[in-house]
């Protein structure tokens, strides 16, 4: 439950779940169209944890049989009406039991005007979410990281399951990187990661501190919670072959590599250079074809030519055959 989920099922845009398959097909807004999706994993847990796992196997068997959505939820839970009417209950229960020591009062448009008037609103309402993120995130801003700790700190106390990416743990985080506060920083990240589902910012810098303490597992660890955000993003995978490659382990580095390859990296020529090193170390003959590539990327590459002229200083063999395994 994040703050703009718990604020729209609280207001006027929580779909009847009769009415939910149309929230996908002409949301209002991207934001609306996550919302259906969030509100979607709400009714399927709480069919599941009032009526059981075997009814749901039902349901999902009758829709794949052609059984309209509202006909079958009828047919093994209740009334579509009861359903709307008593999952509309839970979720709003839910929704008001996120943050309940917090004031969610929403502010004036003009109360954050200024860092004066944040304070003025603070002074009035010092437990509300909008005013002490909007005061940490001015702080942060005007990079008072110190002053920054206390709204912070006081937000996530006061509301520790914060789900977003940009929550009170993330901007905790950049004070403690200001200031040099490793350690704290690494906690306050590792907060963000565990509760938020796409964290990439996160993620990326805790490969980074990882990397730099040479800590090569955490790159690993880090790495492979980033490519299950965004299998796409070529850093995960870089970082995770340049770990791998650091532990010895050779297969799982040349399997990131390429990986990496397919998602056409800025630097062709020295990621088809780590491979075909890896491969030739292993006695795979592919390594020939990757070294050849790296020069065709860049012709003055000292290190790949020097490798090209070890390959072809050995025995050949058959392409894709590893040496000691041909007949």
């Amino acid at each position: 439950m994040q703050p703009r989920y718990r604020a729209m099922i609280l207001g006027k845009d929580l779909t009847p779940i009769s009415q939910l398959s149309a929230a996908f097909l002409n949301p209002k807004t991207p934001l609306h169209l996550g919302f259906a999706y969030y509100e979607s994993s709400l009714v399927v847990e709480w069919l599941t944890q009032r009526w059981g796992l075997e009814k749901m196997k039902r349901v999902l068997a009758d829709l794949a049989g052609g059984v309209e959505m509202n006909a079958a939820l009828a047919a093994h839970f209740a009334p579509i009406e009861k359903l709307d009417a008593e999952f509309a209950t839970h979720a709003r229960a839910l929704a008001t039991g996120t943050g309940p020591k917090l004031d969610w009062t929403k502010p004036g448009p003009r109360d954050f005007a200024s860092a004066a008037r944040t304070g003025q609103f603070i002074a009035t309402h010092p437990d509300n979410f909008s005013a002490l993120t909007e005061q940490g995130k001015q702080l942060l801003q005007d990079k008072k990281w110190e002053s920054a700790k206390t709204p912070l700190r006081r937000l996530i106390a006061l509301y520790p399951e914060q789900h977003d990416a940009d929550s009170a743990y993330a901007l905790l985080a950049r004070a403690h990187r200001e200031l040099g506060e490793t350690d704290e920083e690494l906690a306050m990240l590792g907060k963000v990661v565990a509760l938020s589902s796409d964290a990439q910012d996160a993620c990326a810098r805790l490969i980074e501190i990882a990397s730099a303490r040479k800590d090569w597992r955490g790159v690993v660890a880090h790495a492979e919670q980033f490519a299950a955000i965004n299998p796409l993003s070529p850093l995960p995978h870089r970082a995770e072959a340049a770990a791998r490659e650091a532990l010895g382990e050779r297969p799982a580095a040349i399997a990131a590599y390429r990986a990496l390859l397919q998602l056409a990296p800025a630097d062709p020529a020295e990621i088809h250079y780590r491979l075909a090193r890896l491969l030739h170390a292993t006695g795979d003959a592919d390594a020939k074809r990757h070294v050849l590539q790296s020069v065709e990327e860049a012709p003055r590459f000292r290190a790949a030519l020097a490798l090209l002229l070890e390959i072809n200083a050995q025995p050949s063999t058959k392409p894709g055959v590893r040496k000691g395994t041909e007949r």
